[in-house]
C-alpha cells in the first residue's frame, strides 16, 4: 500500500507549481539582491563611482524583479506565526526598494543622486532585506528544501 499512496507534498506541488516556484525564486532573488547591493555599495565606496555608473548598473539589477515577487513570501512567514511582522517587513522593504529605484531614475543634478545618498539608499534596502530574511527564515527554508 505504501508504494500506491500519494504523497501529499506531491499533490500540493502539482496543484500550485507556480506558487512554489515563485517562492523559491523569491528566496534566490532576495539573496542575489543582497549580494548585488553589497557589491554596488563597495564599488561606490572604493571607486566613488558616478551617478551614471550607478544608472548603468541598474540595467543588471535584480531590484525590479524582486519588487514584483517578494509579496508571495509573506505566506511562508505566516507558517512560523510571523505573518504580521513579515507583512510589515515586506512593506518596509518595498518602500526602500522604491526609494532606491527612484534615486537611480532621477536627475543627475538631484542631491539624491550623490554617491553618499546612493549608499544611504543601498544601506536602507540591505537592512530591509536582512530584516525580512530573518523574519521569513528564507535561508533556512531554502537550505532545508522546503521550497521547491
Amino acid at each position: 500500500a505504501g508504494a500506491d499512496m500519494d504523497n501529499p507534498a506531491d499533490k500540493c506541488s502539482k496543484r500550485m507549481p507556480v506558487a512554489r516556484w515563485s517562492a523559491k525564486q523569491c528566496v534566490v532573488q532576495v539573496l542575489w539582491t543582497l549580494d548585488w547591493l553589497r557589491e554596488l555599495d563597495q564599488c561606490l565606496e572604493i571607486e566613488r563611482s558616478t551617478y551614471y555608473a550607478c544608472r548603468l548598473l541598474l540595467q543588471f539589477s535584480p531590484v525590479s524583479s524582486l519588487r514584483s515577487s517578494i509579496r508571495p513570501m509573506v505566506k511562508y512567514a505566516s507558517y512560523n506565526g510571523q505573518d504580521e511582522a513579515a507583512s510589515k517587513a515586506v512593506d518596509f522593504c518595498l518602500r526602500a526598494l522604491e526609494d532606491f529605484d527612484l534615486a537611480l531614475h532621477g536627475s543627475p543634478s538631484d542631491p539624491s543622486a550623490s554617491v553618499e545618498a546612493m549608499r544611504s539608499k543601498i544601506s536602507d534596502v540591505i537592512q530591509a532585506l536582512d530584516k525580512y530574511k530573518k523574519i521569513s527564515h528564507l535561508s533556512s527554508l531554502l537550505l532545508k528544501g522546503a521550497l521547491y
